[in-house]
C-alpha cells in the first residue's frame, strides 16, 4: 500500500561515490518501511471505525436537537439512513483492518489499489451523509450547507498515513468529483421545481460549489505532499545514518567525534585531493628493552595507557591518528577536514604531549618514559586509497618522510622535538634552537631544524 520509498534518494558506493550501493541495509529497511505503512494502514482503518461508531450518539443528538427544533422546512432528522450507512461502513473498515493483519502476519505488502480502494469507499461516507441530511429537508440545497461537505476534509487528511503522494491526491479528486456530482444533482432538482432549469441561476450556484470542490483537491495535493516529504525526510535520514556509518569505519578509529560530525556536515566523500597538512611522527624511546624484559600482557598495557594518553591530546587540537607503528605513531592534521592554522595545532598537541608526560606517568604508575617526535607540514594527496573490495585513508607525499625522519634524528640533538623551518615559518614559534641545515635520510638537500624540546 505505499510506492517505492527508493524515489529522490542518491545511494553512495562502496567507494563513497553517488551509484549503486550494497542492498543489503538498505533493503531490510525499505521491507520494514513498507511494514511500518501497512501497520499505519491498519491504524487509519481502525480510527476511522471509531469515527463511525462515535458518530452514532452524535446522529441521536442530531436527531433529538431536529426533533425539538423543526420549522416548517424540517422533518424528522434522518437516523435511521444514517445509521445504516454507518453500519455499512464499520463493516468496510473491519474486513480492511482483517486484510491488512493477514497481510502483516504474512509479511506481505497490500496492493496500492487496496488504499484507493478503501479511500473511495470512505469518501462516499460524507457524499451520502448529504444525501440522508437532504432527506429531511424541504429544502435540498440546505444539505450542501450543511456537516456533509466538511466531512470530506478529515478523511483527505488522513490519506497522508499511506506516505504516497497519489493516493492523497486521488483521494481529494474522488471526492471533489462526488461532491460537484451531489451538488449537481441538488441544484438541478432545486431549480426543476421551480421551473429555472435553464436560467442562470444554475451557473451561479454551481461556481461556488465548484470552489468547494477545488479546496478539496487542493487540500488532497497538499496531503501528498506532505505524506511524501514525510517519506523523503525517512529514506533520507537513514542514507545520512548510513553515510554516517561508512565514514565512522574509514575515520572513526582515527580522529574525535566532532570532526566525523564535520567531515559529514561538509560532504566529503574521501576522493584524492592534494592538501597542506601537518604530520607528526612520535616514538617511545627505550621501548625496545622495556619490551624485551616485561611480560606481553604488560607491555601491551602500558602501550594502551600511553596511547591512551597522547591520542587524547591529538584529537583535542583537531589531528587525526592515522597509524599506529608499534610503538610510536603517525598524526595528521588538516585532514580530513582542516580546523585552519592546522600546524598551530599540530605544534601545540606535541608540547601538550610533552609538557604533561611526566606527571601521566607517575599517576599511572608507568615506567619511566621519553618520547621522541617530530613536524613538518607542506604538501600531501590524501584521501581513499585501495580497491571496491577494501580502502584505506592515505596520506602522501614528501611531508610524511620528512616528518619521519626528523623524528629518526631526535637521538642526534638530544632532542624530544625537531620540527622543520617551515613549521617554525609557518606558527612563528619563538624559542626553538636553531641547529641549521641537517642531512635528511632520503634526500638531496639538507633541511633546517629547529630543536623545540
Amino acid at each position: 500500500m505505499v510506492a517505492d520509498a527508493s524515489e529522490g534518494v542518491t545511494r553512495p558506493d562502496r567507494a563513497g561515490r553517488g551509484g549503486p550501493a550494497p542492498d543489503g541495509a538498505r533493503d531490510e529497511f525499505l521491507r520494514t518501511l513498507r511494514r511500518e505503512t501497512v501497520v499505519m494502514a491498519r491504524f487509519r482503518a481502525r480510527l476511522m471505525a471509531v469515527i463511525f461508531v462515535a458518530a452514532f450518539p452524535v446522529s441521536l443528538a442530531l436527531s433529538y436537537y431536529a426533533s425539538r427544533t423543526t420549522g416548517p422546512e424540517f422533518t424528522p432528522f434522518p437516523t435511521l439512513s444514517i445509521a445504516a450507512l454507518l453500519v455499512a461502513l464499520i463493516g468496510f473498515e473491519w474486513l480492511l483492518v482483517r486484510r491488512l493483519e493477514r497481510a502483516l502476519a504474512e509479511d506481505g505488502n497490500p496492493s496500492r489499489w487496496l488504499a484507493h480502494v478503501s479511500g473511495i469507499v470512505e469518501m462516499t461516507f460524507p457524499t451520502l451523509l448529504i444525501l440522508a441530511v437532504e432527506q429531511g429537508l424541504d429544502d435540498p440545497l440546505l444539505a450542501l450547507g450543511s456537516a456533509g461537505p466538511w466531512a470530506y476534509f478529515p478523511f483527505i487528511v488522513l490519506a497522508t498515513l499511506y506516505l504516497d503522494l497519489w493516493i492523497a491526491v486521488a483521494s481529494g479528486v474522488v471526492a471533489a468529483v462526488q461532491y460537484l456530482i451531489v451538488a449537481k444533482v441538488l441544484v438541478d432538482s432545486v431549480l426543476a421545481q421551480q421551473g429555472l432549469l435553464d436560467a442562470a441561476p444554475r451557473e451561479v450556484l454551481m461556481f461556488f460549489h465548484v470552489q468547494k470542490a477545488l479546496m478539496l483537491v487542493i487540500t488532497g495535493v497538499i496531503a501528498g505532499f506532505v505524506a511524501r516529504e514525510i517519506r523523503r525526510r525517512t529514506l533520507r535520514s537513514f542514507e545520512q545514518a548510513r553515510e554516517r556509518q561508512r565514514i565512522l569505519s574509514v575515520f572513526g578509529q582515527l580522529t574525535a567525534p566532532e570532526v566525523v560530525d564535520e567531515l559529514l556536515h561538509r560532504g566529503g566523500d574521501g576522493t584524492p585531493e592534494r592538501r597542506h597538512v601537518s604530520v607528526l611522527f612520535l616514538d617511545v624511546r627505550g621501548y625496545s628493552g622495556f619490551a624485551e624484559s616485561a611480560p606481553p600482557e604488560e607491555v601491551v598495557d602500558y602501550l594502551n595507557r600511553l596511547f591512551d594518553y597522547t591520542i587524547a591530546h591529538i584529537h583535542r587540537r583537531g589531528g587525526i591518528v592515522h597509524q599506529l607503528l608499534g610503538d610510536g605513531l603517525m598524526a595528521v592534521f588538516g585532514v580530513p577536514v582542516s580546523r585552519g592554522e592546522d600546524t598551530r595545532r599540530a605544534l601545540d598537541a606535541a608540547l601538550d604531549i610533552l609538557d604533561g608526560l611526566d606527571a601521566f606517568v607517575q599517576a599511572e604508575g608507568l615506567p619511566p618514559t621519553r618520547l621522541a617526535m617530530g613536524l613538518h607540514c607542506g604538501e600531501a594527496v590524501v584521501g581513499l586509497v585501495g580497491s571496491p573490495i577494501h580502502k584505506e585513508y592515505k596520506v602522501t607525499g614528501d611531508v610524511v618522510n620528512v616528518a619521519a625522519r626528523l623524528e629518526e634524528i631526535c637521538k642526534l640533538h638530544d632532542a624530544r622535538l625537531l620540527c622543520s623551518a617551515a613549521v617554525i615559518d609557518e606558527t612563528g614559534f619563538e624559542g626553538a634552537d636553531d641547529l641549521g641545515p641537517q642531512p635528511i635520510r632520503g634526500r638531496e638537500q639538507p633541511l633546517r631544524v629547529y630543536r623545540v624540546r
